[in-house]
This record gives structure tokens, C-alpha cells and sequence, in this order.
């Protein structure tokens, strides 16, 4: 049972690529825009929240001897983290 209910949140984890570093670039139509959305104290709170992100992930092992770089995944590991954050 409990399956069905974690399965019923998957278009909730997908959301949260709205609110990732590349997410917040587009506004509500779906618009690429040339600065994010996110207000001067917001912008450096959210860039500041994303390096604590990247370095979560920096240094960890994918497969024996191969370390990701969170520089070019940070986009995907915050929506993850909010994905989780839902599924809990």
C-alpha cells in the first residue's frame, strides 16, 4: 500500500525542478528569462543555499574512483532533495 501512496507524489518531485538553479530562470509561462525571477537579498540566499547544496555532493563517489562534480548536477541533485523531501 504504502507504494501506491509514494507513487502518487512523483509529479510533485518533478515540480521541484522549478525551484532548482535552472528552474527559476523561466517565469510562469514557461519563458526563458535573462536574470531568475528571485529578489536581490532572495537571489543571494538561494546562491548561497546552492552551495551549501554542491557541497553535500562534492567529493562523493558515484561508482568506485569516480566522483561526481555537484557544479554540473546541482541543477538536478536540489530537485532531488526537494523530491525527497516530499516523499518522506
Amino acid at each position: 500500500m504504502a507504494t501506491y501512496t509514494n507513487t502518487l507524489r512523483i509529479p510533485y518531485w518533478v515540480c521541484n525542478h522549478g525551484f532548482d538553479s535552472n528552474g527559476v530562470a523561466f517565469d510562469k509561462n514557461g519563458n526563458y528569462l535573462e536574470t531568475a525571477i528571485i529578489p536581490g537579498a532572495d537571489e543571494k540566499k538561494f546562491d548561497e543555499l546552492n552551495l551549501k547544496a554542491e557541497n553535500i555532493y562534492k567529493g562523493q563517489e558515484v561508482l568506485p574512483g569516480l566522483s561526481q562534480d555537484p557544479h554540473t548536477t546541482i541543477t538536478e541533485d536540489v530537485a532531488d532533495m526537494g523530491g525527497f523531501a516530499i516523499i518522506e
